[in-house]
C-alpha cells in the first residue's frame, strides 16, 4: 500500500472502534466508507430522521443538538477528530435522537448500514469487530446516563422515589 494508504490506515485506527483491526480489515473498511465535508452550520443529520449511518470525524468539530418540548434547542455534546457520532443508527433504524451540525469546517467519513452488510460479506471479522465496538460504545454511554440519573436521584427525596418506583413496578 502507498504512503497515502498508510495515512488512511492511521486515520482509521485513530477511531477507537477501528484501532484493533489489522491492515486487511482496515483496507476493507476504507473500501466502504464515504468522505463528506461540512461547512460551519451544515446539518449532517436531523433529530427525528431515520438514520442508517455512523460518522467518524477526521477534522473539525460537530455539535449534537436536541429540540426540547418547549421548542428551544439544547446543545448536548461536541465531538472532534477521532470521535464517532450516530453509531446507534448503524444497528437500529429508529429516528435520530439529535441533530448534528458542523461547528467548524469538517471532514467526516460515513459508514452506512449497507456498508456493514458489504463488510459482513467481504471481511466478516472486521464487521464483527465493528459491531462489538458499537455495542461497547452504546453500553458505555448507557452506563454514563445511569450514573447521571443516580446522582440526580441521590439529591431527591428518596422515600418519594421509592414510592414512585413501587407504583411503576405495580406494588401500590
Amino acid at each position: 500500500m502507498s504512503a497515502g494508504g498508510n495515512d488512511k490506515r492511521a486515520l482509521i485506527r485513530r477511531v477507537p472502534m477501528f484501532a484493533a483491526l489489522d491492515d486487511v480489515d482496515v483496507d476493507a473498511v476504507l473500501a466502504v466508507i464515504k468522505a463528506r465535508r461540512g461547512a460551519p452550520g451544515d446539518v449532517l443529520f436531523r433529530q427525528g430522521d431515520v438514520g442508517s449511518t455512523l460518522i467518524f470525524i477526521e477534522s473539525g468539530q460537530l455539535a449534537a443538538i436536541v429540540r426540547q418540548p418547549s421548542g428551544s434547542d439544547l446543545e448536548i455534546a461536541r465531538f472532534g477528530p477521532g470521535e464517532v457520532v450516530g453509531e446507534m443508527a448503524l444497528l437500529d433504524p429508529a429516528p435520530r435522537s439529535a441533530t448534528v451540525t458542523a461547528v467548524k469546517a469538517t471532514l467526516v467519513y460515513e459508514f452506512s448500514r449497507d456498508a456493514l452488510v458489504r463488510l459482513r460479506q467481504e471481511a466478516p471479522r472486521a464487521a464483527a469487530g465493528l459491531v462489538r465496538a458499537v455495542i461497547r460504545d452504546v453500553t458505555r454511554r448507557l452506563r454514563e446516563i445511569n450514573k447521571r440519573i443516580e446522582a440526580q436521584l441521590d439529591g431527591a427525596d428518596k422515600s418519594r422515589m421509592r414510592e414512585l418506583v413501587s407504583r411503576v413496578r405495580g406494588g401500590g
